[in-house]
């Protein structure tokens, strides 16, 4: 009926809360927590039972039947959580569902629930919904080309051009996306003036019939020959090839094995941060895991545990702990604990083959792009329009089934009310029922 445009499309992403409630989602530092808490709450009741059968007195609060009843269920729980440490530590996952398993715990508007991260690419002609796919991502980032994509394919078009905001901001999607004829219009960084990308340099004979293919595979072919392809002829895409110096090293890699031996207490009570097979233990014996990576530096925290901690070595809400590569222990600024005067001995294992470095010089293709910010502009207009129809009109914030095929089958019928409502009130219902 015309009401796609097919001009460019905007991609954003939502968050649909799933059938599953926070408690039955586990996370590794959650467990971590919980089997800590578990292990206090044993000793506990073992030293009550140590105490009552020492003194033999009537009136416990707790009979010695009731305490071995209530150790038995935090054995059986701590075994509970420690085989789902277990599943997850060899599946390398990092969350755990019992009721929607292909749920995940993400952030909804500043807080946290477990659901999935929908994503849409919304036609610039009438707002209408061209593709959609379900993720269980807690972010958007990585996810821009593999929607693209998607769209281009129901739109029946050969190239397309998507909008979308600064949490797609990943250089590798978006040099994913140009390879494949795809126009990744994202919002800059605030301290740059372009996308940069680097290509190796691999020279070919580029015809004009491969000049003007579609076909990601030549697109491809005559971004490495540093020839700009004709989809991106009228866009902001320049080239540039250059001579590149690089210094490869020659050799064996350095190993390096570094281990901690019985001076891991004292250097949790001078105040310091231990790492240990990518896990941090605070001072006060709280295990941290890893959240991300900035600027080439592990981030560790463990926001519960903060929470619950009685010895605040922060003035934040939590703490966070940046390790650079290869560094096992970090000292806490904040830390008031008793000091101790013990020396400590890190034991080193080194093995240092001889390796030299060579200059090498390669040739590479610079790719510079430039967003088109006139579209950029149109962003919010177009995928912010469906999601708030859907979320309030059709009270769709939540979702309904359980697992990722049934979710997006719910969805489906969800966009098409949506394309439906949009439909008859550009045309009106007599006017569909004509053409159909």
């Amino acid at each position: 009926m015309g009401l796609y445009s097919k001009e460019f499309v905007s991609i954003d992403g939502s968050k649909f809360k799933a059938v599953n409630a926070k408690d039955r989602n586990f996370t590794l530092a959650k467990l971590d927590d919980r089997i800590r808490w578990i292990e206090e709450n044993i000793a506990k009741y073992l030293s009550v039972l140590e105490q009552n059968d020492k003194e033999e007195v009537d009136d416990c609060v707790f009979t010695k039947e009731e305490i071995e009843k209530k150790i038995q269920e935090l054995k059986d729980r701590k075994e509970l959580y420690d085989s789902y440490l277990q599943e997850m530590t060899t599946t390398g996952k990092t969350q755990k569902s019992l009721t929607d398993s292909e749920s995940k715990l993400m952030k909804f508007n500043g807080k946290f629930d477990v659901g999935y991260n929908v994503q849409t690419a919304v036609d610039s002609g009438k707002h209408l919904i061209a593709d959609f796919i379900v993720t269980d991502h807690p972010t958007d980032s990585g996810l821009l080309c593999e929607v693209a994509e998607g769209a281009r394919e129901l739109l029946g078009v050969e190239t397309i051009e998507a909008v979308a905001d600064k949490g797609y901001r990943k250089p590798e999607d978006l040099q994913e996306c140009l390879e494949r004829g795809i126009v990744p219009n994202v919002y800059l960084p605030d301290n740059k003036d372009n996308y940069t990308f680097e290509l190796e340099y691999e020279s070919a004979e580029i015809t004009e019939e491969i000049k003007k293919s579609k076909k990601p595979d030549d697109i491809k072919k005559c971004l490495s020959a540093g020839i700009i392809p004709a989809v991106y002829e009228n866009t902001n895409l320049t080239l540039e090839v250059i001579k590149k110096t690089e210094k490869e090293k020659v050799g064996e890699d350095r190993q390096e094995d570094v281990e901690l031996l019985d001076n891991k207490e004292t250097l949790l009570q001078e105040g310091y941060y231990v790492r240990e097979k990518d896990i941090v233990t605070c001072p006060m014996g709280f295990l941290l895991r890893k959240k991300c990576t900035n600027r080439g530096k592990d981030r560790y925290l463990n926001k519960m545990a903060c929470s619950e901690c009685k010895h605040k070595c922060t003035k934040s809400k939590y703490q966070t702990v940046d390790f650079k590569p290869g560094q096992y222990k970090v000292k806490s600024r904040g830390w008031t604990g008793n000091v101790s005067t013990e020396v400590n001995t890190i034991k080193k294992r080194n093995v240092k083959p001889k390796t030299k470095q060579i200059q090498k010089k390669k040739m590479v293709v610079i790719m510079r792009f430039v967003p088109d910010w006139e579209k950029l502009k149109q962003r919010k207009c177009l995928s912010e329009h469906p999601f708030g129809t859907i979320k309030r009109w059709l009270d769709g914030s939540y979702l309904l089934l359980k697992g990722k095929e049934k979710v997006t089958g719910e969805l489906s019928l969800s966009f098409l009310v949506y394309n439906l409502k949009r439909a008859i009130n550009e045309l009106g219902v007599q006017k569909i029922l004509g053409k159909i």
